[in-house]
């Protein structure tokens, strides 16, 4: 997500459907309490600059990282 990827360039990296990278990421959202991915990346910096826990008062959770790499083309 904080990758700056569409949700196809995802979905190819992880070998699953766009369709699959857009339920995640509503999942995702709703964890996080937000609407869109911009205020999903903030709302993860924020939590990553508290220990990666969440807020007082709610369970702690730890926030799961999932890295994808754009893979090396050749020309």
């Amino acid at each position: 997500m904080m990758a700056n990827l569409s949700r196809p360039e995802i979905a190819d990296q992880l070998s699953v459907s766009a369709n699959t990278v857009g339920t995640h990421l509503r999942n995702i959202y709703a964890k996080l309490g937000v609407q869109d991915r911009s205020s999903a990346a903030r709302r993860t910096r924020e939590l990553r600059a508290a220990g990666g826990r969440a807020g007082a008062g709610s369970p702690s959770h730890r926030i799961p990282v999932m890295r994808v790499q754009r893979s090396a083309t050749s020309s």
